[in-house]
Protein backbone atom coordinates (compact mmCIF):
# COMPACT_ATOMS: atom_id res chain seq x y z
CA UNK A 1 0.00 0.00 0.00
CA UNK A 2 1.45 3.52 -1.30
CA UNK A 3 1.68 6.43 0.96
CA UNK A 4 -1.30 8.01 -1.30
CA UNK A 5 -3.72 4.56 0.03
CA UNK A 6 -2.34 4.49 3.85
CA UNK A 7 -3.28 8.31 4.22
CA UNK A 8 -6.70 7.82 2.90
CA UNK A 9 -7.13 4.66 4.89
CA UNK A 10 -6.48 6.40 7.76
CA UNK A 11 -8.87 9.22 7.05
CA UNK A 12 -11.66 7.11 6.28
CA UNK A 13 -11.21 5.25 9.67
CA UNK A 14 -11.06 8.68 11.19
CA UNK A 15 -14.31 9.56 9.86
CA UNK A 16 -15.69 6.45 10.79
CA UNK A 17 -14.97 6.88 14.34
CA UNK A 18 -16.08 10.70 14.30
CA UNK A 19 -19.39 9.45 13.02
CA UNK A 20 -19.76 6.10 14.78
CA UNK A 21 -17.46 6.51 18.20
CA UNK A 22 -15.70 2.99 16.72
CA UNK A 23 -14.73 1.08 13.60
CA UNK A 24 -14.07 -2.22 15.07
CA UNK A 25 -17.46 -3.48 13.63
CA UNK A 26 -16.47 -3.28 10.78
CA UNK A 27 -16.28 -6.58 8.71
CA UNK A 28 -13.44 -7.64 6.04
CA UNK A 29 -15.81 -6.81 3.21
CA UNK A 30 -16.54 -3.01 4.78
CA UNK A 31 -12.36 -2.87 4.68
CA UNK A 32 -12.83 -4.28 1.03
CA UNK A 33 -14.95 -1.94 -0.16
CA UNK A 34 -13.26 1.19 1.17
CA UNK A 35 -10.07 0.30 0.19
CA UNK A 36 -11.05 -0.36 -3.55
CA UNK A 37 -12.75 3.08 -3.88
CA UNK A 38 -9.47 4.27 -2.43
CA UNK A 39 -7.75 2.89 -4.93
CA UNK A 40 -10.17 3.66 -7.32
CA UNK A 41 -9.20 7.68 -7.27
CA UNK A 42 -6.47 8.45 -9.68
CA UNK A 43 -3.41 9.91 -8.38
CA UNK A 44 -0.91 12.55 -9.90
CA UNK A 45 1.89 10.50 -8.89
CA UNK A 46 0.48 7.50 -10.99
CA UNK A 47 0.16 9.81 -13.84
CA UNK A 48 -3.77 10.22 -13.71
CA UNK A 49 -4.07 6.21 -13.49
CA UNK A 50 -5.56 5.03 -10.26
CA UNK A 51 -4.03 2.57 -7.99
CA UNK A 52 -5.94 -0.39 -8.93
CA UNK A 53 -5.20 0.32 -12.71
CA UNK A 54 -1.31 0.26 -11.31
CA UNK A 55 -1.45 -2.75 -9.49
CA UNK A 56 -3.45 -4.60 -12.28
CA UNK A 57 -0.95 -3.95 -14.71
CA UNK A 58 1.87 -4.99 -12.27
CA UNK A 59 0.53 -7.88 -10.52
CA UNK A 60 -2.40 -9.09 -12.74
CA UNK A 61 -6.21 -9.39 -12.05
CA UNK A 62 -5.66 -12.70 -9.84
CA UNK A 63 -3.95 -11.31 -7.58
CA UNK A 64 -6.47 -8.23 -7.40
CA UNK A 65 -9.17 -11.11 -6.93
CA UNK A 66 -7.60 -13.42 -4.32
CA UNK A 67 -7.30 -9.91 -2.42
CA UNK A 68 -11.70 -9.59 -3.16
CA UNK A 69 -10.75 -5.95 -4.57
CA UNK A 70 -11.97 -4.15 -7.36
CA UNK A 71 -12.67 -1.22 -9.71
CA UNK A 72 -14.95 1.44 -8.81
CA UNK A 73 -16.14 3.60 -11.38
CA UNK A 74 -15.12 7.34 -10.71
CA UNK A 75 -18.68 8.92 -11.16
CA UNK A 76 -19.14 5.70 -8.13
CA UNK A 77 -16.15 6.34 -5.52
CA UNK A 78 -17.69 7.38 -2.51
CA UNK A 79 -14.94 8.63 0.49
CA UNK A 80 -17.49 9.22 2.96
CA UNK A 81 -18.70 7.16 6.17
CA UNK A 82 -21.63 6.93 4.33
CA UNK A 83 -20.08 4.04 2.10
CA UNK A 84 -20.31 1.51 5.05
CA UNK A 85 -23.63 1.30 5.33
CA UNK A 86 -23.32 -0.06 9.62
CA UNK A 87 -25.82 -1.00 11.78
CA UNK A 88 -25.08 0.17 15.31
CA UNK A 89 -27.10 -2.01 17.22
CA UNK A 90 -28.01 -1.92 20.99
CA UNK A 91 -25.44 -4.81 21.12
CA UNK A 92 -23.18 -3.12 19.74
CA UNK A 93 -23.22 -0.07 22.09
CA UNK A 94 -23.34 -2.22 24.67
CA UNK A 95 -20.40 -4.10 24.09
CA UNK A 96 -19.05 -0.57 23.14
CA UNK A 97 -20.10 0.66 27.24
CA UNK A 98 -18.96 -2.24 29.07
CA UNK A 99 -22.78 -2.78 29.70
CA UNK A 100 -22.98 0.32 31.55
Amino acid sequence: MNRCTQGAVHLVLDRLEKRWGTYVFLTQWDVNLFVSHINSTPQESLGGRTPYRAALETMGEDVLNAFQLRSIAPDEVNLTPKLIRFNYSSTARNLLSDGK
